[in-house]
């Protein structure tokens, strides 16, 4: 468990870091671009998203699995990276040009979706996951922190109105492009100089796109939002009440992603080794440690959002507080779904099932956006969004349920869930008539962190203890 421990500290600096950005960059660009700016961006960055991960073929994914396969075997780990390297050239040189026959087929905001290519070609070269399929983050982290500082530099010191969208968009896009570059540096470590090796290409395309499958459908729930708000309203105001009630939403989510990040290499180094016993054991704990950070996390954004909106993004943004409330449950139904499918069935090659939950989503948040957004508007997104996530996570278990052992896990969810509900409800007493300022959002905080770990404590929950002992022989280190 040290790599695994040691992975998780490198990734949980890299979301502390991804944490500290958004809270100062959102309230500045806010007021600077205002709704219908940053609503801009936003569906501009949907659309890439949705051109990138459908081209991509989930080549990440199966790169980092690949090379958790044959990491113990220096020659094979050589061999296969440049092979799936060589098939991104291939990705990359086709994706361009569909990603700017589309620009050209939709005629609005080209100029920005020409300087956002950035982003695209950013994630075509991207070599990053070598580092996680060899269980290696530091350098993969080191990269996303530079690629943080960078377009924090570039966004204060060049986008100062509404003018500057389109510098706000380079900088998002460029540091992608320029931090992938920098994690090249460090390639030497694990392979030999480059060569292009196209002789299994028609296998890694197949198995990446197997393994892509789910990821579209994933993609198409996660991004169709943003895109058919805009299509359905026109109103790229509302396009920015949900992106920004989604991004601070996942913010707490992204200390719980980490695991996932971190585990889902260690399975599958155990699956092709046969240890189905030390599997169970490892998703146990992880879940178990998950879920005790979800719903607290969960309750907790739904508890700050009336006293948070007001004085961090505007009063222009006052309908967000209404998406956050709504779309907060994610965070809970996403950790289920990254305990399961990131870390289980993406390790174990379950693809077909992964298929099965995130096609049943990504149909049931289309239909539900077309029937909610034209009446409920931007909310009636975040209603779907929920639904579809729910319904996610309930496929993936129905299944998952049925192979693996997690040992006391829907005890320890009930557990935490009863506790985090009666935080935040204590939280809203205490708080409920202080003025919506930074010291109530900090109060909330400590009140409800307070409530949370106490009733952990008296119930001696075991996660809390090894949380407690970390800290202790960090302490006394």
């Amino acid at each position: 468990m040290g790599k695994i421990v040691k992975n998780y500290a490198y990734n949980l600096i890299y979301q502390l870091i991804t944490l500290f950005v958004p809270l100062i960059t959102a309230p500045y660009l806010a007021r600077v671009l205002g709704p219908s700016g940053t609503g801009a961006y936003s569906y501009v960055n949907s659309m890439a998203a949705l051109i990138c991960n459908v081209v991509m073929l989930g080549i990440y994914n199966y790169g980092n699995r690949q090379i958790a396969y044959v990491r113990d075997n220096m020659r094979r780990l050589n061999d296969t990276f440049w092979r799936i390297m060589s098939a991104r050239l291939i990705i990359g040189v086709v994706g361009t040009i569909i990603y700017f026959g589309i620009v050209l087929a939709i005629g609005r905001y080209t100029f920005l979706f020409v300087i956002y290519y950035t982003y695209i070609l950013g994630y075509f070269i991207d070599c990053t996951w070598l580092y996680v399929g060899v269980e290696d983050m530091k350098w993969a982290v080191l990269k996303n922190i530079f690629l943080k500082i960078f377009a924090v530099i570039g966004i204060f010191g060049f986008v100062k109105d509404q003018g500057d969208i389109a510098a706000y968009v380079f900088f998002q896009g460029g540091s992608i492009l320029f931090a992938n570059l920098l994690a090249y540096t460090q390639l030497n470590r694990y392979v030999t100089r480059p060569k292009l090796d196209f002789h299994d290409l028609k296998n890694d395309l197949i198995g990446a796109a197997l393994l892509y499958l789910p990821g579209v459908a994933s993609t198409l729930y996660l991004q169709c939002d943003k895109v058919m708000i805009e299509l359905i309203t026109g109103d790229t105001s509302q396009v920015s009440f949900y992106d920004y009630s989604e991004k601070i939403v996942t913010i707490p989510l992204s200390f719980i992603i980490v695991l996932s990040t971190v585990m889902m290499p260690r399975i599958a180094n155990e699956y092709k080794k046969g240890n189905v016993e030390q599997i169970s054991l490892l998703l146990s704990k992880a879940a178990k440690i998950s879920v005790f950070l979800a719903c607290p996390l969960m309750f907790g954004m739904i508890a700050i959002a009336s006293k948070l909106i007001p004085w961090y993004l505007g009063k222009d943004f006052a309908p967000t507080i209404t998406a956050i409330i709504v779309i907060s449950p994610i965070v809970l139904t996403n950790t289920l779904s990254g305990i399961s499918g990131s870390q289980y069935f993406t390790a174990t090659n379950q693809i077909g099932i992964l298929l099965k939950a995130q096609v049943s989503a990504a149909i049931g948040n289309i239909v539900l956006n077309a029937i909610l957004i034209p009446h409920l508007g931007f909310v009636g997104a975040a209603v779907a969004t929920v639904v579809s996530s729910s319904v996610c996570a309930g496929v993936q278990y129905f299944y998952l349920i049925k192979q693996i052992k997690l040992y006391g896990f829907l005890r320890e969810l009930v557990k935490y869930f009863i506790c985090a509900l009666i935080m935040y409800i204590l939280i809203y007493i205490v708080t409920s008539d202080m003025a919506a300022v930074p010291f109530t959002n900090l109060i909330q905080v400590i009140v409800g962190g307070f409530i949370y770990f106490f009733l952990c404590f008296l119930l001696k929950d075991e996660q809390l203890k090894e949380i407690l002992k970390i800290v202790q022989k960090t302490l006394s280190k």
